[in-house]
């Protein structure tokens, strides 16, 4: 990648073996997020939801059930711009915006909590996620923009009802900044450090331990949206 020039090279073997979503993330996706951060577009592991006019992003470590919450979201009747990867800017607000409809649903999650999705489309398969456009069916509705009101740490609560409680923004650090700067581009790190402090400054934070009620979960973030 030539960051200066904002342009990126990819050589792929032919027949190695990589699953095409995987490619396609790997080679595509990914390049085009840490490229647009020249733009100022910082590209965060996270999931977004749209409530009405709020937008809210939901981070947490890895297994937290980002995917699972966003699939629930959308069940439920909501936006939903990604379950994984988000791009952040700054203007006179924070805003969300996605380059991909494209969401995933880890296998177990489907059989145990969403089984009626066994009969969606989908877009890609492999031994462990399936693969959704959600602007692609009927009933999931895709947003591309949302405003940032509201950020979200995930924790499994191993109970049925989900809750929630107000956390202070220095608590979300541990749970937001490992998932999203990377060592790898040194060049990126202060620049994007001060731009999620400044993000951290201007949302509410809330910590949800995410119960197994999946209707339970939605409304509890719909209240939230609502309050």
């Amino acid at each position: 990648m030539d960051y200066s020039l904002g342009t990126a090279t990819v050589l792929r073997y032919r027949n190695c073996g990589i699953d095409r979503v995987y490619d396609h993330l790997l080679f595509s996706f990914n390049l085009l997020n840490n490229l647009l951060a020249k733009l100022k577009l910082y590209a965060v592991h996270a999931a977004c939801i749209r409530v009405g006019d709020k937008g809210m992003l939901i981070t947490g470590d890895s297994g937290s059930g980002k995917s699972t919450a966003a699939f629930a979201m959308l069940q439920a009747g909501q936006a939903v711009l990604s379950d994984e990867r988000v791009l952040l800017f700054k203007k006179d607000v924070i805003g969300a915006a996605v380059i991909s409809d494209v969401i995933k649903l880890n296998r177990t999650a489907m059989r145990d909590l969403f089984p009626e999705a066994e009969n969606l489309q989908t877009f890609w398969q492999t031994p462990d996620e399936c693969y959704f456009k959600t602007g692609a069916i009927d009933h999931f509705r895709h947003s591309p923009l949302t405003t940032v009101k509201y950020l979200i740490v995930l924790e499994k609560s191993g109970t049925l009802k989900s809750r929630l409680e107000r956390m202070h923004p220095a608590r979300t650090v541990e749970h937001l900044f490992p998932v999203t700067l990377n060592a790898f581009e040194p060049w990126q790190l202060a620049g994007k450090f001060h731009f999620l402090a400044g993000v951290l400054a201007q949302v509410e934070c809330y910590r949800v331990w995410f119960g197994t009620d999946m209707q339970h979960f939605s409304e509890t973030i719909m209240n939230l949206a609502a309050s």
